[in-house]
This record gives structure tokens, C-alpha cells and sequence, in this order.
């Protein structure tokens, strides 16, 4: 990960452009272009701070204005600082473009940027991955803005900005939890320049009244305090990394050790699609398939002879979309299972492991979150004979409302296999997280 490079390379871009602006040298220039092109490097949203020097010392729109009537006096600065950033970053681009065919590759993950409906929300102040939740201390930082507006107005344009811009980018990640983590990770590079303003917070405390100052230091001991046994908790495994839930961070809240009950109002784990809940804490519902399986269900499969009532699956019609539509239509909780089960008529041993069920979970334009297929490999089987597929899914994190579910049957064999009785059920959480 590199938040822990970012974190330093981000200081060093702070302090090379304050240099350069006191001394006007060149060298600073360069030294900021060299260090803040290789943060672009490391990730190309680091871009953002070249907010810094473009806003360094500007107080006002006139200022601004004002600091491009200088540019040509200080042409030369801008021209090393250009260059030496073309040098370092052409090389990496030519590589995204060379091997992803993308001269802006962000990542090598498909989750992509919601410029216009970022998770903000949930990525401040969710249960599962809030930042201000389980980094309080940064909640006096973002009000240290104010005195850092009222103290040093000529700083504030450059660093606020900043971590308004920064703030958007991160929240605006489709996985805003970014995986296995405690709090948000992308948000340790800006430590460095969050502590200016909490610094000017802690400065004017300092020079307040007594009862102010005595009033402030329990708080903020509280604060440190709640962190590190947070940390602790992480550190033992009882904040989970990425599954925590309202319910399940108040029952241990001040706990260093739970049991097992605890354990049942984290998030479901998603990794596996093996059922071990109990079903009567889920309402089941019948999914309903396409009008081309309605016509083909029986109470009990059919005989061994009896194949021309069922579809028919061979090297012509070898897929067969079952079923589509919206999560959000299907139900209006965070998760829910699908377990379904469909007999199929497996003429010969060869032709076992080409038929399955596939089911995934997509996101925007068709792009996969979750695939999963289910085959009858090492199942009991007969062939020449009717054999039923049993298959339990769990739906993963869902990104958009409008995420689908697309359940598929698929047979990639030269003879000919029949399907019957396809039936799926929803099980949907009486208790959503």
C-alpha cells in the first residue's frame, strides 16, 4: 500500500513549495515538481496537489489574479517545475498505456471514480469504515480550518481546498471502505498537512481561559482515549476490518473480548457461498425465472424417457439467461441469498462437468462484482439419468441500486443435456444490518 509513501511525499511537497515561494529559488521548484510527480506515480488522484503551489499565498480572487500577472517574472521557476514533472510522470503514462491500453490507469481493480455521487456519508460516519468514527481526532483538525482561516488567511485557500478536492476524490471510490483496514486508509497521506490546522486549534485552546482549556484537555484525553483502545480492539480482531455494523460496534464498545453471539451482527461474510445461518431468521420468497421455465415444472423430475417436456441445452442453444433484474427491486435490504436448485438430464460421464449455473452480481454497464458457477463436479451423479443442482448464493457489497443479479444456465458440450424444474428462492434478512 502506498499511503505510508504518499504520507511522507505529501510533507515534502507542503515544505519544498513553502521554500520556493519564500526564496524564489529555482531548485525549490524543481524539488517540488520531482516529489509531487512521484505521488502522481504512486496514484495518479494525487494530482490534487498541485492545488498546493497554484494555491499557496492567496488570500483572495485578487490575489489570484495577481499571482498570473507574476507567472512571467517567475517564468523560469514554472519552466523547471514543468519539465521535471514531464520527466517523471511521460515514463509511467507510457507504461498505463503500454500495458492496460489506459494512459490513466487509476488502479488495477474495476471499481471505478463517482465524481458526481460520491459515498461521502458513509465514508465520514458509517459503523462500517466511518473515518471520523474511528479517527475522532481528525473532527478537530476540520474545525482547526477555522482558525487557521482567521490566524493565517493566506494559508487557508491552499489546504483547504485540498482537503475538500482530496475528500471528494476518495469518497467518490465505488468500494469507499477500501477493503480490509482499520478506519479509512486513503486519508493517512493527508495527516501531514491536517496537523497545520489542528495545530492553530490547539494553539488558540492554549490561549483561552482556564475553565476553556481545563474543559478541552478531558475532552480530547476522551478522544485519545477511544482511539487507541479502537486500535486495540482492531489490533485483537474485535473491530473487524470490513464488516462492522451498527449493532455490532455498541455491543462491543469497550470490550476486549466477545463471544460468539457478538460475532452474529457483523456483516455476513461474503467470501464463501456455503448456508450456515438459520433459516428462520430470513423470509423466503419464490424469484421469479423467465416465461420460458414456467412451462417446465414438475413436483418430481420427470422419467428417464420423459425429455421432450424439458429444455433442451447442445452446442447451438448452450446459454440460457434465467433470470435479470435490479437488487433493488428484488429486495431493499444490504444482502440477501439466493438458493435455488434444477435437474438436469446428464446423458453420458463426458458431459458432467460442461453444464452449470452461473450467477453474478453486476455494476454499471455490465461490469462484474461477484461471479460464481456452480458445476457437478464432485457431486453424486448418474449419468443417464435425471441429477438435481443445488446452489446457494450470497449477494457481495452492492456499489449502486441499480447493481443486477443475472442468473445463467451454460453448456459447453458437443451432445445434448435437458433441464427441468429450475426454482430459486430469495432469502431475505428479517434483521438488516
Amino acid at each position: 500500500m502506498p499511503h505510508s509513501f504518499l504520507f511522507t511525499l505529501n510533507i515534502l511537497i507542503i515544505y519544498f513549495t513553502y521554500q520556493w515561494f519564500e526564496t524564489h529559488t529555482k531548485k525549490y521548484a524543481i524539488l517540488t515538481a520531482f516529489f509531487l510527480s512521484l505521488a502522481v506515480n504512486c496514484r495518479p488522484t494525487e494530482l490534487v496537489w498541485i492545488l498546493v503551489p497554484i494555491l499557496w499565498n492567496i488570500r483572495s480572487l485578487g490575489e489570484f489574479k495577481t499571482r498570473l500577472k507574476t507567472i512571467k517574472i517567475h517564468r523560469f521557476d514554472i519552466m523547471a517545475f514543468a519539465i521535471t514533472f514531464a520527466l517523471i510522470c511521460v515514463p509511467q503514462l507510457l507504461y498505463f498505456q503500454f500495458v492496460s491500453n489506459d494512459i490513466l490507469k487509476i488502479n488495477c481493480h474495476d471499481e471505478k471514480l463517482w465524481w458526481f455521487s460520491p459515498y461521502t456519508w458513509q465514508f465520514l460516519f458509517s459503523y462500517k469504515k466511518g473515518w471520523l468514527l474511528y479517527t475522532p481526532i481528525m473532527i478537530f483538525a476540520i474545525i482547526g480550518f477555522i482558525k487557521l482561516y482567521k490566524i493565517n488567511p493566506k494559508l487557508f485557500p491552499a489546504l483547504f481546498f485540498l482537503f475538500l478536492a482530496n475528500l471528494w476524490i476518495t469518497s467518490s471510490w465505488e468500494n469507499w471502505w477500501y477493503a480490509s483496514s482499520y478506519s479509512q486508509r486513503p486519508m493517512v497521506e493527508t495527516y501531514g498537512f491536517m496537523a497545520i490546522p489542528l495545530g492553530y486549534l490547539f494553539q488558540s485552546i492554549l490561549k483561552s481561559k482556564l475553565i476553556i482549556r481545563l474543559v478541552f484537555s478531558i475532552f480530547i484525553s476522551c478522544v485519545f482515549t477511544l482511539s487507541i483502545f479502537q486500535s486495540r480492539q482492531y489490533y485483537l480482531g474485535i473491530i473487524d476490518p470490513m464488516r462492522m455494523t451498527k449493532g455490532y460496534y455498541w455491543q462491543v464498545f469497550g470490550k476486549l473480548h466477545i463471544n460468539l453471539n457478538d460475532s452474529k451482527l457483523l456483516e455476513p461474510f461474503r467470501y464463501t457461498n456455503e448456508f450456515t445461518a438459520d433459516t428462520a431468521d430470513f423470509t423466503v420468497k419464490p424469484l421469479v425465472i423467465n416465461e420460458d421455465f414456467k412451462n417446465h415444472v414438475s413436483k418430481n423430475p420427470p422419467s428417464v424417457s420423459d425429455t421432450a417436456s424439458c429444455i433442451e441445452m447442445n452446442s447451438l442453444n448452450n446459454t440460457i439467461l434465467v433470470f435479470l433484474q435490479s437488487h433493488s427491486i428484488i429486495a431493499t435490504t444490504n444482502y440477501f441469498w439466493l438458493r435455488g436448485s434444477v435437474d438436469v438430464f446428464i446423458p453420458d460421464s463426458s458431459s458432467m462437468d460442461k453444464f452449470k449455473v452461473v450467477i453474478k452480481t453486476e455494476a454499471y454497464i455490465e461490469r462484474p462484482i461477484k461471479w460464481v458457477e456452480y458445476k457437478f463436479e464432485n457431486r453424486k451423479t448418474i449419468p443417464g439419468n435425471w441429477n438435481k443442482l443445488q446452489f446457494d448464493y450470497i449477494t457481495p457489497n452492492f456499489f449502486h441500486k441499480d447493481d443486477n443479479i443475472r442468473i445463467y444456465l451454460e453448456y459447453k458440450g458437443d451432445s445434448k443435456v435437458h433441464v427441468n424444474n429450475l426454482k430459486v428462492e430469495t432469502l431475505i434478512p428479517k434483521m438488516d444490518y
